[in-house]
């Protein structure tokens, strides 16, 4: 069963590949994919890391100060 979760406000799309019930708490491995020109809001996490891949077009993600421009295979 696809599991997916759909944002109308900013219009991404959440699909859970893999949950931490699946990796017996080692990660959650999610596809994100968002509208052109929207994306999600600065925000951090205290109790997880995150790790991003770009798999089309192009993606910026801020940390600290620096805006990392990535691509798919970057």
């Amino acid at each position: 069963m696809e599991r997916k979760i759909y944002n109308p406000i900013q219009k991404d799309q959440v699909t859970f590949l893999k949950t931490s019930a699946d990796t017996n708490s080692e990660c959650t491995l999610v596809e994100v994919t968002l509208a052109d020109g929207v994306g999600v809001g600065l925000h951090y996490h205290k109790t997880y890391s995150e790790k991003f891949d770009c798999l089309e077009e192009e993606v910026e993600v801020r940390l600290g100060k620096t805006i990392h421009k990535l691509q798919p295979g970057l």
